[in-house]
């Protein structure tokens, strides 16, 4: 719950899900921004999540921060090619994440948007 309480405290709009799956149903219902996920989830692990968005064109896209307690550097070679955006370690700083959603969501704006942003 620190992740979506430090989000929405930013101001911003979370759909929070128990395990991949539930994000993946979630995700099919709802235009997202971006995925914010932990990488040991059961049933469904956060690899299976982002498998999962790659595979669907609507989601294909969408930026992915993963939070985890494994080593970041394993986890990558793991997802390569699934374009996973940021790797975060726990315990979390709720302000770093929130500085790294902000930077994440700022690069994905069309470049007309970014212009009118101050």
């Amino acid at each position: 719950m620190i992740v979506q309480s430090a989000l929405e405290q930013s101001g911003w709009t979370v759909f929070a899900a128990a395990d991949g799956g539930a994000a993946l149903d979630v995700a099919a219902r709802e235009p997202v921004d971006l995925v914010v996920t932990d990488w040991n989830m059961s049933p469904q692990s956060g690899l299976d999540l982002i498998r999962g968005l790659r595979a669907r064109p609507e989601t294909a896209q969408t930026p992915v921060i993963v939070l985890t307690t494994e080593d970041a550097d394993t986890l990558q070679e793991v997802t390569r090619g699934l374009n996973v955006g940021a790797w975060l370690s726990k315990p979390l700083d709720p302000q770093m994440l929130v500085e790294l959603v902000a930077r994440t969501l700022a690069h994905q704006l069309p470049l007309e948007d970014k212009a009118a942003r101050p």
